[in-house]
């Protein structure tokens, strides 16, 4: 079919291959696969609805937000799934108990054992905060190394970080581990076992994200009854719902007080057990699925086949 000239430029679809971007700057003999699948896709579909939205806009853009709105009526967000075989605390062989969103006790035995595991001050009542992550700015890690101090001097949380990434943010919450024996744990690399041990051994979990297309994390940490504590930003505002109606807790600018003032609400909760418990209920008893996302990718093929005539 015919493509608007505006489209075709922005896409490098012009004389002599110059790719433009969605902000009109161009590079001489090169082209921009990504802006050309984005212009002659049916559907443009991305891993969560948030998403969708920032990704129309310079921030999120990444410099193809020009041709992006010119196609919005095409774009739309997926949220992605877990699978809930894998993830499953009644079944996770890694646990040192199992436990479901019915019968919750053994999520106490595995907070002890990954107390333990860690070397950290074994004590039920203390709450014990998880991250597995990438340790770079991306996921935010600067803002949480940044609120270590206050998060020592004025509550008595735990945290337990396990991830690699950036040396200088490595070598960072290495120093904060030593810094603060029996509070903070660090494991650097990659370890799968111990990685569902905090999911399911933590109280919280953080992922204070710059940004976040959809974010995995978060709906594993339901899952197991860790209650995620998330910026605002892409797939973790679609999946993560405020306070005691909610299913965990979120702050919004990219700022170590409004990440604080998240963690401190979740802690006042935390106090309150029977609140903290029926909102890690609500969370496990959530469905995020592949089942569920798969409903929504036949609905999104089922339009793509009417967009072109197919039925």
């Amino acid at each position: 079919g015919q493509v608007h000239p505006d489209v075709a430029q922005l896409a490098g679809l012009h004389e002599g291959g110059l790719v433009e971007n969605g902000m009109g700057a161009g590079i001489a003999n090169s082209f921009n696969c990504m802006a050309r699948g984005i212009l002659y896709a049916d559907v443009v579909s991305t891993v969560s609805p948030t998403y969708a939205r920032e990704i129309l806009g310079s921030d999120g853009g990444e410099r193809l937000d020009g041709l992006l709105r010119r196609r919005q009526d095409r774009v739309v967000g997926i949220l992605n799934g877990i699978d809930t075989g894998v993830f499953d605390p009644r079944t996770d062989r890694h646990l040192a108990a199992p436990y479901d969103a019915g019968d919750p006790a053994g999520k106490a035995v595995c907070k002890r054992a990954l107390q333990e595991r860690a070397g950290l001050t074994v004590d039920p009542e203390r709450p014990l905060l998880g991250i597995v992550s990438r340790l770079v700015e991306q996921k935010g890690l600067d803002l949480l190394h940044a609120i270590v101090p206050w998060l020592m001097r004025e509550t008595d949380a735990q945290l337990v970080v396990l991830g690699s990434g950036q040396p200088h943010l490595q070598e960072a919450f290495l120093r904060r581990a030593e810094q603060h024996p029996g509070r903070i744990a660090t494991k650097i690399g990659f370890d799968a076992a111990l990685a569902q041990q905090i999911y399911a051994g933590s109280d919280a979990f953080l992922m204070p994200s710059r940004f976040e297309p959809c974010g995995l994390g978060q709906l594993i940490a339901l899952r197991y009854g860790s209650v995620p504590i998330v910026r605002a930003t892409g797939g973790l505002v679609d999946t993560v719902r405020e306070g005691l109606d909610g299913n965990g807790f979120v702050f919004h600018r990219f700022d170590p007080k409004d990440f604080g003032d998240a963690i401190w609400r979740a802690l006042q909760c935390y106090r309150d057990r029977p609140s903290w418990a029926l909102v890690q209920e609500r969370g496990m008893r959530e469905d995020h699925s592949w089942d569920t996302a798969a409903q929504h990718y036949a609905g999104v093929y089922k339009w793509a086949r009417r967009l072109i005539g197919r039925g």
